[in-house]
C-alpha cells in the first residue's frame, strides 16, 4: 500500500469561498434531515502541527484481501451474475438483464484494483489492529484532499472523480482519474471514505477561533461517524473538499469503503 507523507501546516477548514452549493445543500438538509444538524460553516483554521502519511488511493479490494482473507465488497468477481439475477426478479427479461449488466459491470473490469466496500468503521478497526495503521481524522481528510486549494473541489469534477455522471452505476479501478497536487487519487468519488471522527453536524460551531489537530467532538447524538468524499452514486453537489456525511460504526454500504494514515514517527 503506497503512502504519501502530508506535511504539517495551516488550512481553513469548511464551506468554501462562494460555494454556492455548499448553501443550497444546508438547506435542503434543513428541511429533509432536521436531526442531522448539518453544516459546513463556520470556516475555521486548522492547524496540522505534525505531518504523516496518507493512502495514495482508497484502498483496494485485492489489499484488503491480502490484510483480512476475505472480500465483502458488492462489485466483485460473480456480482454480474448477481445482478442478472436481480434485473430478472424486478420483471427484465433475461437479455435485458444481460444488457444492463454487462452496461454497468463490462468485461475486463479490474475488479481487484477497484476499492473495497462494504466495509463498517468497526470493520476498519480491525484492519488497523493488523496493520498499526490508522484512519485519518476528518480535519486530516479535508487537508489533505484540498492540498492547498480553497474551491470546492481540487479540479474538475468529471475529470477527477468518478460519480452518479459517469461511474455507469460502479466502483472503478482507483487511480484512473486525475490526482490532486499532492499525488492522491479519488479523494473525492468512487467510494466515501470513513474517518476516525464522531459526527456532529453543528461542530464547526466550537471551532471559529481556529484549532489545532482536532479530533473532533467527544460523542455523537446520532451514534455516527464522519464520511467524506463521496461515491460512484453520488450526486455533484456531494462531491467537494468541505461536504460532510455520517453513517452508523457497524453499516456496511457498497459506496463505502477507506483509504488509511499513520504517522511519520
Amino acid at each position: 500500500m503506497e503512502m504519501l507523507l502530508v506535511p504539517p501546516g495551516k488550512f481553513v477548514m469548511g464551506k468554501s469561498p462562494g460555494d454556492s452549493e455548499a448553501v443550497e445543500l444546508e438547506m435542503i438538509l434543513a428541511e429533509k434531515y432536521p436531526e442531522l444538524k448539518y453544516s459546513e460553516g463556520a470556516a475555521h483554521e486548522v492547524t496540522i502541527t505534525k505531518a504523516f502519511y496518507l493512502g495514495r488511493t482508497e484502498v483496494t479490494q485485492e489489499q484488503w484481501m491480502k490484510v483480512m482473507g476475505e472480500n465483502p465488497s458488492y462489485f466483485q468477481e460473480g456480482s454480474r451474475e448477481n445482478m442478472i439475477t436481480n434485473y430478472i426478479n424486478e420483471g427484465l427479461t433475461k437479455q435485458e438483464a444481460q444488457e444492463r449488466a454487462v452496461k454497468e459491470i463490462p468485461s475486463g473490469w479490474e475488479q481487484e484494483k477497484n476499492p473495497v466496500e462494504q466495509v463498517s468503521w468497526d470493520d476498519c478497526q480491525k484492519f488497523c489492529a493488523k496493520t498499526g495503521m490508522i484512519l485519518p481524522t476528518e480535519a486530516q481528510w479535508e487537508y489533505a484532499c484540498r492540498a492547498g486549494v480553497r474551491k470546492p473541489r481540487y479540479g474538475e469534477l468529471d475529470q477527477i472523480a468518478w460519480y452518479t455522471d459517469n461511474s455507469d452505476r460502479s466502483t472503478h479501478p482507483v487511480a484512473k482519474k486525475a490526482p490532486n497536487t499532492l499525488g492522491f487519487y479519488d479523494l473525492i468519488g468512487n467510494v466515501w471514505e470513513w474517518t476516525n471522527d464522531w459526527y456532529a453536524g453543528d461542530y464547526y460551531k466550537s471551532c471559529a477561533d481556529g484549532v489545532v489537530d482536532p479530533t473532533g467532538p467527544a460523542q455523537s447524538e446520532l451514534g455516527a461517524r464522519v464520511l467524506r468524499g463521496g461515491g460512484w452514486n453520488g450526486c455533484a453537489i456531494g462531491c467537494r473538499a468541505s461536504f460532510r456525511y455520517c453513517g452508523a460504526p457497524g453499516g456496511r454500504f457498497g459506496d463505502v469503503g477507506c483509504r488509511f494514515a499513520r504517522t511519520s514517527d
